[in-house]
């Protein structure tokens, strides 16, 4: 009697060592993939600095060498400490957006404003298919809008303050079903200047699109 009882207790407490160790492993893993995660997070992040002349140095605590872009000012995380929005507004940087931008999978806020980024549009930013706000309004960027951005399907705020015509290439775009959706979900369009025929355009070739927040800055 006294042996099973033995035996019962050390099958429990083998028992007990393994969900232990079970969960020591799994926390460790857990741990490492979140760093992974960080890491690529901060390299990509790290590869928009190198891309940009940052003369007031408002870059100046993203460090390369730390695991965790979390800590880095302009950048905000979610509690997993994966990267959720990088404001980067009126910070008088100049250069060009990198590809590596579409490496940020749970990013929702891009605030670029209000500087003077030239260059295009990459193809990747449609790879962030969480991203709420993609902010760009007065900086230098040329070139059409890119169709990928199509599928940010919850894309709410799209704002470019640029010459409309000059950022959209509008006959590619509106041969565009799927464009012609991502108008359609999306909750303001900011026009500015002289964009306000081709937002005509648009009404007349996308017929899915219903009426939307329209803002007309001042010209």
């Amino acid at each position: 009697m006294r042996m099973r009882f033995f035996w019962s207790c050390m099958e429990r407490v083998t028992s007990w060592c393994f969900m232990g160790q079970f969960l020591i492993c799994a926390i460790l893993v857990l741990d490492v993939m979140l760093k992974v995660s960080a890491n690529s997070e901060g390299d990509a992040l790290n590869s928009l600095k190198n891309s940009l002349t940052d003369p007031g140095d408002v870059l100046q605590s993203w460090d390369s060498t730390l695991v965790n872009p979390c800590t880095w000012f302009h950048v905000t995380c979610s509690n997993d400490n994966s990267v959720i929005r990088v404001d980067l507004g009126n910070a008088n940087l100049s250069g060009q957006l990198v590809p590596q931008l579409g490496q940020l999978p749970n990013l929702q806020y891009l605030e670029l404003y209000s500087n003077n980024i030239t260059g295009k549009i990459p193809i990747e930013l449609g790879n962030l298919k969480n991203l709420v706000s993609l902010d760009l309004y007065v900086n230098k960027l040329t070139g059409p809008i890119p169709d990928s951005l199509s599928n940010l399907k919850k894309l709410r705020f799209l704002y470019d303050m640029l010459p409309f015509s000059r950022i959209f290439n509008l006959q590619n775009l509106l041969k565009s079903v799927s464009f012609c959706y991502f108008i359609y979900v999306l909750a303001c369009i900011l026009l500015t200047r002289n964009m306000f025929y081709d937002y005509l355009i648009f009404t007349r070739h996308c017929n899915n699109i219903k009426k939307k927040t329209i803002i007309l800055p001042y010209q």
